[in-house]
């Protein structure tokens, strides 16, 4: 499959996402999906000047870097390249009447009850991206989270798929190491849509996690392209012609550049910046502290 199919077609998949979920404007959690997705650093964006604009966090919800080259629908822009799917940022806004919930202590052969305490169950931590994420997969509902790990471990909240859509969510709280959120199709809460946020615990067969350095990146995949950053969909990294190229489409990784690597390395910054693609060979790339940011997995019916 190409890369500009593979981008366009998971463009469709999130307005699709979109539609199913809260309208337009919203206020009632992709993705790429690119995109679906509660969180950590948001990375640096480039004003139209070229100048930094520095890297917000915390787990608001963020606004979309406007591309006056991509279209909304993520058809190729002027320049020909086709916009990868937005990775979805949610947004932790538990409801006022939930009490607040400790994180669990959690390690892997374990799980934990609504007190947070263990209980003894091996905790799943299997992903194959498209089918499953631990004992996610496309039947789960939200009362059976409930079930596995107690209602004192979850909380509704939504994310932003991009392009104003909204979707519903349920945080997974396992501590930093094991926690996750579940993105839904729509607000029954039946039908999970993705899985975001996941903390390092959880690693690809690949050993693909998040907060993986660039370095290691490059090790399992292989060089591999990204699009430039600065914009929407900054930082994401092509799957294609990788040791990843199995999950093109059903998984979304995103990689961003340190904080103080920004402010001591502007110039390079702005070298590998914009709606295009760079190899990863790139010798900008070297100064700028690069990381996985951002990893989405896709579940599909």
């Amino acid at each position: 499959m190409s890369r500009s199919t593979v981008l366009l077609s998971l463009i469709t998949v999130l307005l699709l996402g979109g539609c199913n979920g809260t309208p337009q404007g919203s206020t009632t959690s992709s993705s790429p999906s690119e995109g679906g997705t509660e969180r950590s650093a948001e990375s640096e964006v480039i004003d139209s000047n070229g100048a930094s604009e520095g890297v917000a966090s915390t787990d608001e919800p963020s606004e979309a870097i406007p591309n006056p080259s991509a279209s909304s629908s993520g058809s190729a822009n002027s320049s020909g390249v086709a916009a990868p799917p937005a990775i979805s940022r949610p947004v932790q806004q538990p409801a006022p009447t939930d009490p607040p919930k400790p994180p669990a202590s959690v390690v892997p052969g374990e799980t934990t009850n609504g007190s947070g305490s263990a209980i003894g169950a091996p905790l799943d931590t299997t992903i194959v991206p498209g089918k499953q994420f631990g004992v996610v997969t496309a039947s789960t509902t939200y009362d059976q989270l409930v079930q596995e790990f107690g209602a004192n471990q979850l909380t509704n909240t939504e994310v932003h798929l991009g392009e104003g859509f909204m979707a519903p969510a349920t945080r997974v709280d396992l501590g930093n190491e094991y926690a996750f959120s579940v993105v839904w199709t729509d607000e029954t809460r039946t039908a999970p849509m993705e899985v975001q946020e996941f903390g390092p615990g959880w690693k690809t067969p690949e050993g693909v996690y998040n907060g993986m350095s660039f370095a290691d990146l490059e090790a399992a995949l292989g060089s591999f392209e990204l699009t430039g950053f600065g914009w929407d969909y900054g930082g994401t990294v092509m799957l294609e012609n990788t040791a990843l190229e199995p999950y093109s489409g059903q998984m979304f990784i995103r990689l961003q550049p340190s904080v103080a690597a920004v402010e001591a390395s502007q110039d390079k910054l702005l070298a590998v910046t914009g709606d295009q693609f760079f190899n990863s060979t790139n010798a900008n790339f070297d100064d700028l502290s690069l990381s996985v940011d951002q990893i989405v997995v896709r579940i599909e019916p």
